[in-house]
């Protein structure tokens, strides 16, 4: 239970989405599912099934059982699938009540048209439930109210219209508003159109369905006016959905144009030509698709067996769908067969849309359809089993599969082939591969398309309906309906199919080679007009009326070749029973003569099929079609042309006459010149026809009154040729009764054309050309959305595919796109370019530097640039732009500022921004090794002339000015090691070094001299200068900064220290050390002298005391010496008075005439005492006063 009750419940969340959510509704779900289950007596022991069943049969309508056929009980099901059956009736209750609880509660013009219709045409509501109950909600789209509306007001649509003009209807509704509908007048009764288009007194509509337009424009449109920042001034919005309900997208907004600013404007008419040019490239899909795919067009008009004489059954009504419903099921296959033609998906309801044929008057019995009561012209199959022929549709499902992988192999990731992988995944599923994806990668394929969708900007009405109806069926696990979605999803996104063109013009490539330089017969016609029977009645195969299987247990009648000569190329001429073209490219098939007359005959007739003009394969075909034969035409030696006119596509008012003159107007140029080279022959005309009567009936009666078909000289010339030849002779082709000899002859006897490379040219319906111009223009748009995104990938594929519209059509509009894709591209990368340039100039010339960043973004932008170098260069060739200008710009912004730096010192900080950057940058760019070895050759001599520019200053003792130098060099050496390693480093100690050894070299010097036992005057002259050279040294304090900062260098271990480093204090302090030591010397010898000879000294040391003060007058050793000095002084004091007391002993001796007088020693004491006189310039007075003393 708790499994059905989870898929009720999205049921119930589905139809509150599509109906909108009432507790009403809610309640009649309920009440329905029950029902349902009960009616059907669905297996309560499956209940997730039962629940599936009641799900797809509220979502999907009536044929969606179908799909559970082996799961119900038979009798149940034949009952119910009969028409007026009571699950019909159910279903058709159900979507009453939902309309009336959903929109009559909410909308009172709704309730109104529901009374109004229900009372003057009951008919047309029960039609459109019934339809409705069928199918489900195949046909609501994205606006159920709408849509209901729509099917209500235009009372003439068939359930055969729905795919057709209903799609016309609602794009020209949902595109260009109400003011459309007079478009598809032939739909809807006079009187409800022009009621739809009257406005009230107050210039107002009031109709349903402008009331129902305002619903489906309402959100999108507020949502697209608030996001261009228009302002809801004066209730503007709802002026803005008046106008846009009434005259659609683009007219109704310029209606607004006036009531808002020019910016909000601007941007909102870009949200609307965006959304308008998505929408009409859908519905250009869609009509391409309906063109492509008129087999199931064809089958849904019911023509008549297709015999050659029998006229078109009429079609039949609504009410017989659900007898046809039950006659889908008449084969166990056909839920398998029923989606399958070739390499195209026919939905199922298309099948369901065959009805049995009317019965003739000889044939009553038509209560219920059986085998024998087929589709129009269909016949019950033969017994035989030798008979029967029954298509081989796994082969051609494996095939297509095939294709599939080849083409998936080639393409980008994209939503396309997003799609493509999923429709593998479930064709390979159907064909029972065990290797088929399992269910996690489905899922997050669909994940993947939904955002690559969604990122290509590819989301339009409807393709969400179709993704959505996809992802219902996948996870619905209905590999069937999900191939069939697939299918229809595929359609959209890729309305042409360009693997496949060129698949087909590749073959017309190969063809043309087989008919160079040959003379042929070009059949020429119609699709249907029986040019692959012709060649087979002609190449001598056995024709007969065989049925013919178009659908599982459905045959036609249908003349088909039963024997066939093995002639190279006629197994590829294929007939089709139905309005269907199965040649897809120009087929030639090479007769021999002898074959046909006998042996005397030499020589080939060479026949060429080709694929009918207009024709149902698709665009791929048309385009292929239109360029493969003129191109394969041109090579021949001569063409003849065999015109084919088919009695079944004449037309009430013989448009078929019309068609193949055009077809052969448009395909050759100058055709009054050439009509001598036409053949006209006729198909499934009935044997009594007089077709020249009735081609001449055509002129008198059409052309001749028209005077826009009278202006047309080479219509008429064709038409007056058709008249001229079918008066001599009609040629009615009997492929089974007729005799191909006369005809040969005929043909052989005819001129062609000899210069067929002047009379051929291409040609294509102007249907085709308006699906190329709108395919154009959306791979231009697709190109802009993935160059947007640098899908370069798929901006390549997208140029590619137009590259090949461009030289396969030269249509001015496939060629105009490519060229504006080209220029857009170009102009996109260069103004791009220019954007990374500048910013990285700005980066690489600002104070800060480059960061590793702005080099990541700059590199990753030229890589970017290779990349597209050889996906886009085919394209955009000189106008791309190369890596190497990317190069070269960051050349010349380094040349730039490397002339900048000429006058900037070493030490600046641009110097050492730029070399920074230059190293970045050839990290990321191995090309700028060079350029960046180059500029440190040049710093580093830079920087050699620096350091070379101190020696001077040093050697001349310009200490302030060497200290400038060095200081420079430092900084330099900060701001190039990096880049020079230990060079730099080296040649900053090499400037110490010198600047030392100058400095020592005076210490050096003063040794010799301090090594004299005596100075001379100059001798201490030269040591004073040295002092005072090393004293001008220590005191230059920029001199001492640069010694801390190498000495503080060498203490953290960053430098190179030179032999026996010592600071400036150190070398000042050493050399007065060593001067201080030699008077210290002095000393000793004056102490040695006094020890030695006592007084005698006096005289001796004069001399001493005399170097003393000689070296005194350096100022540093003053101070040094001045303990020393001044303790010799004493000294010489000491001893002068110890002379002084000798010589007053020696008096008071003589005073006191006590004893002997030694005269001799006082004499002595005298005479040094007299020789002592010097030591008044080291003792001022002191002798003097000693002297004093004695006199």
């Amino acid at each position: 239970m708790a499994q059905r009750a989870d898929i009720l419940d999205e049921t119930r969340s589905e139809a509150s989405e599509t109906y909108g959510t009432y507790s009403s509704t809610i309640h009649g779900i309920n009440e329905t599912v029950q029902q349902l289950t009960k009616l059907l007596e669905l297996d309560e022991n499956d209940e997730k099934q039962s629940a599936e069943i009641v799900k797809n049969l509220l979502k999907n309508g009536r044929v969606s059982l179908i799909s559970y056929k082996d799961d119900l009980i038979l009798e149940i099901y034949d009952e119910q699938m009969k028409n007026g059956s009571e699950l019909l009736q159910l279903l058709k209750n159900h979507h009453r009540e939902l309309w009336e609880t959903q929109y009559g509660t909410k909308f009172s013009w709704f309730r109104s048209l529901i009374e109004e219709i229900e009372k003057e045409a009951g008919d047309v509501i029960n039609c459109v439930l019934t339809r409705t109950a069928e199918y489900g909600n195949k046909y609501m789209k994205s606006c159920p109210l709408l849509s209901i509306v729509i099917q209500l007001l235009f009372e003439s649509l068939s359930d055969n219209d729905m795919s057709t003009a209903f799609d016309n209807i609602w794009n020209s509704l949902t595109n260009d508003g109400l003011q459309s509908i007079t478009q598809y007048a032939e739909y809807i009764i006079e009187e409800i159109m022009n009621k739809q288009l009257a406005k009230t007194v107050n210039e107002k509509l009031g109709g349903p369905l402008f009331m129902a337009l305002r619903e489906y424009y309402r959100n999108e449109l507020f949502r697209i006016l608030k996001e261009s920042g228009v302002v809801n001034r004066n209730s503007l919005y709802d002026l803005a959905l008046d106008c846009v309900a009434e005259c659609g997208w683009i007219n109704g907004s310029k209606m607004i144009e006036r009531k808002t600013t020019k910016r909000n404007f601007d941007t909102l008419m870009d949200f609307v030509n965006k959304m308008k040019r998505s929408n009409d490239l859908s519905s250009s899909t869609t009509m391409s698709k309906n063109e492509a795919t008129s087999t199931t067009a064809s089958i849904n008009k019911i023509q008549s067996p297709i015999t050659d004489e029998q006229e078109v059954s009429p079609q039949l009504t609504h009410d017989d769908s659900a007898v046809c419903s039950k006659l889908v099921v008449v084969s166990t296959q056909h839920e398998n067969l029923a989606r399958m033609n070739e390499t195209k998906q026919v939905p199922v309801e298309n099948i369901l849309s065959i009805a049995p044929r009317v019965p003739s008057p000889n044939n009553q019995d038509s209560s219920i359809a059986t085998e024998s009561e087929l589709v129009s012209g269909a016949t019950a199959a033969p017994k035989s089993a030798s008979d029967e022929k029954i298509p081989d549709h796994k082969n051609k499902k494996q095939l297509y599969v095939e294709t599939l992988r080849e083409d998936l192999a080639t393409m980008p990731s994209c939503a396309e082939k997003s799609t493509m992988e999923l429709l593998l995944h479930f064709e390979r599923e159907l064909l029972g591969d065990p290797m088929a994806s399992q269910k996690e990668t489905v899922s997050a394929l669909l994940e993947k398309l939904h955002d690559q969708v969604n990122e290509q900007e590819l989301f339009s009405n409807d393709i969400r309906i179709s993704l959505q109806n996809v992802k219902t069926s996948v996870y619905g696990s209905n590999s069937e309906s999900a191939v069939e979605d697939l299918g229809k999803l595929l359609e959209i996104l890729r309305p042409l199919h360009i693997q496949e063109l060129k698949r087909l013009v590749e073959k017309t490539k190969e063809a043309a080679e087989l008919i160079r330089d040959k003379e042929i017969i070009l059949l020429i016609g119609g699709t249907g007009a029986g040019k692959s029977t012709t060649i087979q009645f002609l190449t001598g195969c056995e024709m007969k009326n065989v049925p013919k299987e178009v659908a599982p247990g459905r045959y036609l009648d249908h003349i088909t070749a039963v024997k066939v000569p093995n002639y190279p190329g006629l197994k590829d001429v294929i007939s089709n029973p139905e309005v269907r073209s199965e040649t897809r490219y120009i087929t030639p098939v090479a007769i021999p003569l002898k074959d046909i007359f006998g042996p005397g005959e030499t020589g080939n007739i060479i026949l060429c099929d080709a694929p009918g003009f207009g024709d149902t394969g698709g665009p791929e075909v048309n385009i292929a079609n239109g360029v493969g034969i003129t191109e394969a035409l041109k090579g021949c030696k001569s063409v003849k042309i065999l015109a084919l006119s088919s009695f079944k596509a004449l037309g009430d008012k013989a448009q078929g006459i019309q068609e193949l003159a055009h077809i052969l107007i448009n395909m050759i140029a100058n055709i009054e010149d050439r009509l001598d080279t036409m053949h006209y022959a006729f198909t499934k005309y009935p044997l009594k026809t007089d077709i020249n009567a009735y081609i001449l009936n055509i002129k008198e009666q059409m052309v001749d009154k028209d005077p826009s078909l009278r202006s047309d000289s080479a219509f008429v010339a064709v038409l007056k040729d058709m008249i001229e030849k079918t008066h001599e002779k009609q040629e009615k082709i009997d492929p089974i009764q007729g005799d191909r000899k006369p005809f040969i002859r005929t043909l052989l006897r005819g001129e062609g054309i000899t210069c067929p490379e002047d009379a051929f040219r291409f040609s294509m319906s102007p249907n085709t050309q308006k699906f190329i111009a709108n395919e154009a223009q959306r791979y231009e748009i697709n190109i802009r959305c993935a160059a947007k995104r640098k899908n370069i990938d798929l901006v390549k594929y997208y140029f590619d595919i137009l590259k090949v519209l461009k030289e396969l059509t030269k249509e001015g509009f496939a060629k105009d796109a490519y060229e504006k894709s080209v220029r857009f591209m170009s102009e996109n990368i260069e103004e791009l370019c220019s954007v990374v340039k500048e910013k990285f100039n700005r980066a690489f010339e600002s104070q800060d530097g480059l960061r590793e960043g702005d080099v990541q973004e700059y590199k990753i932008f030229v890589e970017y640039i290779q990349g597209i170098q050889k996906p886009l260069g085919g394209h955009l060739e000189s106008r791309l732009v190369s890596p190497t200008a990317l190069i070269q710009n960051i050349h010349t912004e380094i040349q730039k500022r490397r002339q900048d730096l000429g006058g900037k010192d070493l030490s600046s900080s641009v110097v050492e921004i730029y070399l920074g950057n230059l190293k970045m940058l050839k990290k990321s760019f191995p090309e700028l090794e060079l350029e960046y070895r180059k500029n440190c050759k040049d710093f580093e001599e830079r920087f050699d002339a620096l350091v070379k520019s101190a020696d001077e200053p040093i050697l001349a003792n310009e200490f302030s000015q060497a200290a400038e130098i060095i200081l420079v060099i430092y900084k330099s050496s900060q701001v190039l090691n990096v880049h020079l390693s230990e060079k730099v480093e080296d040649k900053y100690r090499d400037t110490f070094v010198l600047l030392l050894k100058h400095l020592n070299s005076f210490s050096e010097k003063a040794e010799p001299i301090l090594d004299k036992i005596r100075l001379n005057d100059d001798n201490v002259k030269t040591l004073n200068e040295y002092m005072n050279i090393l004293r001008s040294a220590k005191e230059t304090s920029t001199l001492q900064d640069r010694f801390s900062t190498y000495a503080e260098m060498l203490k953290n271990g960053t430098g190179t220290s030179p032999n026996n480093f010592r600071d400036l204090n150190e070398i000042y302090s050493d050399f007065i050390e060593k001067i201080v030591k030699y008077f210290d010397q002095i000393n000793i010898r004056i102490k040695e002298l006094f020890e030695k000879n006592g007084d005698y000294a006096l005289e001796q040391i004069e001399k001493l005391v005399s170097d003393m003060d000689t070296i005194r007058k350096i100022p540093e050793i003053e101070g040094k010496t001045s303990g020393t000095y001044y303790r010799t002084v004493e000294n010489v004091r000491g001893y002068m008075q110890q002379l002084q007391k000798d010589a007053e002993q020696l008096l008071v001796d003589m005073d006191k005439k006590s004893g002997s007088i030694n005269y001799s020693n006082l004499a002595r004491s005298l005479s040094r005492l007299k020789n002592a006189a010097w030591s008044n310039r080291v003792s001022p007075g002191a002798y003097e006063t000693l002297m004093r003393r004695f006199t």
